[in-house]
């Protein structure tokens, strides 16, 4: 950097310590005010962690787009198991709804083998 002069003046460096990893570096005073993170891996992966949940930018409690939506959502969040959980059969299983309230709670749904869903909906005997 140069003086009024023209002359070359050392800068003074802070010291930077970034917000995921901890690491120690000296930048610059006019980049202190810009950076938290010493690195973009380290800026992803804490943005990974901190933005899951009810703390994501899109999450809403009770906004249910559709109920395709919703299936993807909970297929998403809790995994699909092996195995029906009314007769135990491996393979293939689907969201049943119990209570005929659709929202997210995990007490109102479980997962059922397609025989077992269409029992339950009254589509076959």
């Amino acid at each position: 950097m140069r003086d009024l002069e023209g002359k070359f003046v050392k800068v003074p460096k802070r010291i930077f310590i970034c917000n995921f990893c901890g690491i120690k570096e000296f930048i610059l005073p006019a980049l202190s005010r810009r950076l938290k993170f010493c690195s973009r891996k380290c800026y992803y992966q804490y943005r990974s962690i901190y933005y899951r949940g009810k703390r994501h930018p899109g999450y809403k409690v009770q906004d249910i787009k559709s109920l395709s939506w919703l299936h993807y959502y909970l297929r998403i969040n809790w995994g699909v198991p092996e195995k029906c959980e009314k007769c135990g059969k491996k393979g293939k299983v689907d969201l049943a709804n119990k209570t005929g309230i659709y929202n997210k709670e995990k007490e109102n749904w479980y997962w059922l083998c397609r025989r077992c869903h269409m029992k339950e909906d009254g589509r076959i005997k």
